[in-house]
């Protein structure tokens, strides 16, 4: 049967180009264009590019089976200025393009449907108002104004307190602003996707984030070795590893003197560099293959305390047959939670923990359920099913005649 998507011109709008796909919100992308070029769609990419990104265009043609177009970024100092005179928020502004929104607008009409990635992709399709006919997707990613918020309530500077809290007031405004422009404003984490409905109602909708399942073998690690991994330039990662490196960790050696932490990732500075200094714990830095890293390991410490949607991580670790040991944020998206070793507890953690260490049967039965979770909910494929389910709902509520019979 032929798909409904079967030559239909799809445009992406993004602020990078999405590979290589180096961080959660460009490999999310980039599976969304895999699965949907499977489905027979011609895919456009609209997006920014700063001098890092020109070298990395070549491979990206290789997924696109339409045009590539590219726009140079804005000055970020004179977004930053801009904003601040105007009162709008940092975020937004600083992916602000006059350009851009111009070549948009006289493009935008030639696709049946348009995919925005981030709020601050968002915009432009807000800003170009009714001249933009197509069915209108949004992929929200994270919610900008809530990490905001959660930055202010970990901000001990009053200074740094109140920056961040006028910035999520300015990200929150212009969200629901930005968001009431789609169709259907995609969230990849259930609590992200509670709070918005609670504002914008229906077009606001969760689905999940899929992954190359293929790319992840399954593989017994060493039983008392845990692993944390993640770019920590990203402020939820490195309050993340402080937090593994200052509480959970120690508490866990206490209990389990052998148990081993091997911390992998870039952008680390003294403080994450010192910590990694206490027993059991090896640092190796950035890894071209976190894959044979994971091999090494039978769990993943996964607890962060500022985020939202999804942890892309976590479901790249449940397909390798890693036992994720996190927290109700980290946990966001997992539809199952069963699949995961989940308190907000620390004591009631390191229990957990301790208590998985020591039975093999309920590893092997958490390890299998763990890969079967995802291979149902995250691949490709499944992540392309949800969306064209709700693509083909879109299109009959709206009665638009943009989809191929099938």
């Amino acid at each position: 049967m032929s798909s409904p998507l079967n030559n239909k011109r799809i445009l992406f709008l993004t602020a990078h180009p999405p590979f290589p796909p180096s961080s959660g919100d460009k490999i999310a992308t980039l599976n969304t264009i895999k699965g949907l070029l499977k489905q027979g769609a011609i895919i456009d990419l609209l997006t920014l590019c700063d001098a890092s990104d020109i070298k990395n265009l070549a491979g990206l043609e290789k997924f696109i089976n339409g045009r590539l177009f590219t726009v140079k970024m804005p000055n970020k100092i004179f977004r930053i200025i801009i904003a601040t005179l105007c009162g709008r928020s940092l975020v937004h502004s600083r992916f602000y393009s006059s350009e851009y929104l111009c070549r948009f607008k006289m493009m935008a009409n030639d696709y049946e449907i348009i995919i925005a990635n981030h709020s601050y992709m968002a915009q432009y399709i807000s800003k170009a108002g009714p001249v933009v006919n197509a069915l209108k997707l949004h992929d929200i990613h994270v919610l900008e104004s809530n990490v905001m918020l959660m930055r202010s309530s970990f901000a001990t500077n009053p200074l740094m307190k109140a920056l961040f809290m006028s910035e999520s007031r300015r990200l929150l405004s212009e969200e629901n602003k930005y968001f009431q422009s789609f169709d259907r404003n995609y969230s990849y984490g259930d609590y992200e996707t509670d709070l918005l409905k609670n504002t914008l109602g229906k077009v606001v909708k969760y689905r999940p984030i899929g992954i190359s399942t293929d790319a992840f073998e399954s593989s017994d690690g060493n039983e008392k070795t845990l692993i944390f991994f993640g770019d920590y330039k990203w402020f939820p990662n490195y309050n993340g590893i402080q937090y593994v490196l200052e509480k959970v960790f120690p508490k866990l050696r206490d209990r389990i003197s052998d148990a081993k932490l091997i911390v992998a990732g870039r952008n680390a500075d003294k403080k994450i560099l010192a910590l990694c200094s206490q027993a059991g714990v090896t640092f190796v830095g950035e890894v071209t293959d976190i894959n044979k890293l994971l091999s090494e390991c039978s769990y993943v410490l996964a607890p962060i305390l500022i985020g939202g949607g999804v942890r892309l991580k976590v479901i790249e670790s449940l397909a390798a047959g890693k036992i994720v040991i996190s927290n109700t944020q980290s946990a966001e998206g997992i539809l199952d939670k069963k699949v995961l070793i989940v308190d907000d507890d620390l004591d009631a953690l390191i229990g957990k923990i301790e208590n998985i260490m020591s039975d093999r049967e309920s590893f092997i039965r958490m390890k299998r359920a763990a890969i079967d979770y995802v291979l149902k909910n995250h691949s490709i494929d499944a992540a392309t099913s949800y969306l064209l389910d709700d693509i083909r709902t879109l299109v009959a509520e709206k009665n638009l005649q943009i989809l191929n019979n099938g």
